[in-house]
């Protein structure tokens, strides 16, 4: 696991239980979708893990996401 945490060189990383399994929640910073089997393949070739990825976004990613012109061209 240590190794796999030093190559992904996460933000944060948190150990805990979810739905009586355990887990972690690792934040890491992708520039690139392509980098994300480099995340997903060491947990499911050493571990046989579940993977589930989620994308988050800072206050400034959502300011940049162009919210109002989504909600004028999809609410009509």
């Amino acid at each position: 696991m240590g190794q796999i945490l030093e190559e992904m060189k996460p933000e944060a990383a948190y150990f805990t239980e979810q739905g009586g399994q355990r887990s972690a929640l690792l934040i890491v910073d992708i520039d690139d979708p392509a980098k994300i089997p480099t995340l997903a393949e060491p947990w499911f070739l050493t571990f046989n893990a579940n993977v589930e990825l989620k994308v988050i976004m800072t206050p400034e990613d959502l300011k940049r996401a162009g919210l109002e012109e989504l909600g004028k061209k999809w609410s009509t």
